[in-house]
Parts: structure tokens; C-alpha cells; sequence
């Protein structure tokens, strides 16, 4: 049984991004670093429930996989993105919680979670005409950016509305 810390990767994308509260998906490369605590116990839970696979990170990762993507699309749900953006520690956070204990059941130890990438999937990368989260997604998504569009046209508008004042001004006071 290693007793050394192993990075597990987990990276979510395109049709397996995370959902968030707000329906958009989220594409996200998560770390988990686990390892054996050296007691009797977790050596014994680790050797029954894992074997020999315990040595191979990549035999480990795919038995415990699901409890770690589980646990991200299990917080991910209750944020939106720009939650998760803005406080990818409380993400960490949360995700770590509910996995340490699932992992405990294999006698392993969770160290810490990352988040390495979080971007929104992109658009093309959605079924908006067979999956209603990515409908209302892409509903949400046109929304702000035409909301953002207009934004910039007044913005744009106002600046060269009082550009041209200025210039009329100089010219009456010359």
C-alpha cells in the first residue's frame, strides 16, 4: 500500500461540465490530492476496499471517480458561475468537505482540492434543441451578452454625444 500523496485529475467539459444554479455549464479542471494516513486502520479500510489497485493512481482514481465528480456537480448546482469564479475557495471548500468522508470509507485521506481552469462551455458545445438545463443556458447566455451589447452602444453613444457638445461648445465660444 503507497503511502505517498497522488494528484487525482478531474477535468469536466463540453457535455460533462458542471450545471450550475443558473443553468449554465461549467467546464472545470479540478485536482484532488489523497493519501494513506499511517494507522492501523485506514491501511486495513484501504487494503480491503482497494487491494492492490492502491499503488496506481490512475486504478485508485477510477474507483473513487465518481464520488469526486459527485461531489463537484453536487456544489456547483448550488452556485452560479460566477460564484464559482469569484469564490473558488468556498468551491474548494465544500467539495472537499463531502468527499473527505466518502474517501474515508477507502481509508484514504483527503489533502486539498484545486481548481486549476474554470471557464463557461461555450455555446457550441451545448444542446439547447434536447436538454432543458442547456436551453435555458443558452437563454441566459444571449440574454447578458445582449444586455451587455446594448450597454456598450450607450456607452459608445453618449461618449461621442458629448464629444460633439464639447466641439460645438468651442466652436460658439471662438
Amino acid at each position: 500500500v503507497s503511502m505517498g500523496t497522488m494528484k487525482l485529475e478531474v477535468p469536466r467539459k463540453g457535455k460533462d461540465a458542471l450545471i450550475t444554479a443558473d443553468k449554465l455549464r461549467a467546464d472545470l479542471n479540478s485536482e484532488f490530492f489523497i493519501h494513506l494516513q499511517k494507522n492501523t486502520d485506514d491501511v486495513l479500510a484501504a487494503a480491503k476496499s482497494l487491494g492492490e489497485k492502491c499503488t496506481d493512481s490512475d486504478l485508485v482514481k477510477a474507483l473513487v471517480m465518481e464520488k469526486l465528480v459527485s461531489a463537484l456537480r453536487t456544489v456547483a448546482a448550488t452556485k452560479t458561475l460566477s460564484d464559482l469564479n469569484s469564490k473558488r475557495k468556498e468551491f474548494a471548500q465544500a467539495v472537499q468537505e463531502i468527499v473527505a468522508e466518502d474517501l474515508k470509507h477507502n481509508g484514504l485521506t483527503l489533502e486539498s482540492v484545486t481548481v486549476s481552469h474554470l471557464d463557461q462551455t461555450p455555446p457550441d458545445d451545448m444542446d439547447g434543441d434536447r436538454n432543458t438545463f442547456d436551453a435555458e443556458g443558452l437563454r441566459t447566455i444571449e440574454a447578458i451578452v445582449q444586455q451587455n451589447r446594448v450597454e456598450r452602444a450607450n456607452i459608445k453613444f453618449n461618449s461621442e454625444r458629448a464629444i460633439k457638445a464639447r466641439e460645438v461648445e468651442t466652436a460658439q465660444q471662438i
